[in-house]
């Protein structure tokens, strides 16, 4: 066992066998020189923890899963486990769709849900609020929905025949219907667009939370070692609040994670509208001095806020650090994040 070194989760012993933790998953950071970031201070037994109960659901149960594959971190899209519709739901134009894995693995389509659209209050005037045939029952128990009118809308041979059966078994007769072709935009000599936009939405539970803040707490692990040679510095107290809620999930105290509008990488890139694709991670204190504060940006499509400590109580100093991970170079870039 080495001396005076501690696991920063769980305060073990460290035996200097450990495996090196990823500041960020390995399996959304594959292959970036001339270094991954990494960490020596989590045992062994938080390690294999957070491989098999966090780590996975973020990369496997989530649109990061999707997107490691659209940004070739991953390769061959028939191997990739896709995110249950309950924690993801993507919609082109108001209405669901899903990824499918095209032939060759080489990346995903688009195709739509079998869905039933309805007149709906909280839509303007000649716009229908859409449902899949799970949620029908939903639908018609909703008082903002109106159930006079229905647009069928789906894809393959059966789909018209399975909405129309589901509507029936519910009391409902045949409406309007249609196929997939009215719904994906094409281009002017009829064929299909190579790409679209689709929007997603996605719960965002105590796993996320939780992932985020190991990120946050990895970093700011990585940039204090980097400057103090040591990560004895976080067995503070002051950090017991988000190794807590990481490592036990504890439900009593929590720290701090809130989305950001903003991409972090912004704020350091000159103000730059155009990000390029990758992921970012800055760690410094709140701008009144009291809280350590990580930001984390992944694959430059959202960004997040970490309290990592709340009123910090000892002796401030000067620990602001961040990277960038390039996608398009596969290198990990220093910053410097501002005061």
């Amino acid at each position: 066992m080495s001396p005076g070194l501690k696991c920063i989760y769980c305060k073990s012993g460290l035996t200097g066998k450990q495996p090196r933790e990823h500041v960020i998953p390995h399996a959304l950071t594959a292959g970036f020189q001339p270094r991954n970031l990494t960490i020596g201070c989590v045992c062994t037994a938080c390690n294999d923890y957070f491989g098999r109960t966090l780590d996975q659901l973020f990369v496997e149960d989530s649109i990061l899963g999707p997107l490691r594959y659209r940004h070739e971190l991953k390769k061959d899209t028939r191997r990739a486990p896709l995110p249950d519709e309950a924690r993801l739901q993507l919609r082109y134009d108001g209405k669901l769709v899903e990824l499918h894995s095209k032939p060759d693995g080489s990346d995903y389509e688009v195709g739509l849900v079998t869905q039933v659209g309805f007149p709906s209050r909280r839509k303007p005037e000649g716009q229908l609020e859409y449902f899949p045939l799970d949620a029908l029952d939903n639908a018609l128990s909703d008082p903002a929905i109106d159930h006079g009118k229905y647009h069928v809308i789906g894809q393959g041979g059966h789909f018209k025949e399975e909405a129309l059966a589901a509507l029936r078994a519910r009391g409902l007769t045949p409406g309007l219907e249609s196929d997939e072709h009215s719904v994906f935009p094409r281009e002017p000599d009829g064929s299909p667009q190579t790409s679209i936009e689709v929007q997603f939405e996605m719960i965002v539970d105590r796993v996320i939370k939780r992932c985020m803040s190991k990120i946050g707490f990895n970093y700011l692990a990585f940039a204090v070692t980097e400057k103090l040679h040591t990560s004895d510095w976080l067995l503070r107290p002051d950090f017991d609040v988000v190794r807590d809620f990481v490592r036990q999930d504890d439900a009593t105290v929590t720290p701090c994670v809130s989305t950001e509008i903003e991409l972090e990488a912004q704020r350091h890139m000159g103000g730059e509208t155009q990000v390029p694709p990758g992921h970012c991670a800055t760690v410094a204190w709140s701008r009144h001095g009291a809280d350590v504060e990580a930001n984390i940006s992944l694959f430059s499509e959202f960004s997040w806020r970490v309290t990592l400590s709340r009123s910090f109580g000892g002796v401030t100093w000067d620990l602001r650090s961040g990277h960038f991970w390039d996608f398009e170079t596969r290198r990990v870039l220093p910053m410097t994040p501002a005061r």
